[in-house]
């Protein structure tokens, strides 16, 4: 039985260390970090974008592209999710970008069937914490 674990929430709220905390909890577990986790080239971007050296555009395709790459590795029983693509579109795209740039993160979001989604989630298969 595959099983998803999503930890998600406010910025600086605690993600990583619960994220570090589960992972030893379930060493087998395939874990899917932000994408700026122990991660140079995404600080560097990330520091581009404070620095409005690239678009929010640009930025907001990098993170999907880190989607995609997480979609592509091989999951495990358990699965360890710090956010979802969800959060990269409908939280942060969908408040800096016009209405054409945030099309073009829907369609993305879109080819990500492969990910857990907020969308398919219900009383019936989560438990909210």
């Amino acid at each position: 039985m595959l099983r998803h674990i999503i930890v998600t929430g406010n910025v600086a709220a605690g993600k990583s260390w619960i994220l570090n905390q589960l992972q030893s909890l379930y060493p087998n577990a395939s874990i899917y970090p932000e994408f700026i986790n122990n991660d140079e080239l995404a600080l560097a971007i990330l520091k581009r974008r404070f620095n409005n050296t690239i678009s929010t555009l640009t930025f907001q395709n990098f993170i999907m592209d880190k989607w995609v790459i997480h979609s592509k590795l091989h999951q495990s029983e358990i699965n360890i999710y710090e956010r979802l693509p969800d959060d990269a579109v409908e939280v942060f795209a969908k408040a800096f970008l016009n209405e054409e740039e945030y099309k073009t993160q829907e369609h993305r979001l879109k080819e990500l069937t492969m990910l857990p989604s907020y969308k398919d989630m219900n009383s019936d298969n989560c438990t909210w914490i």
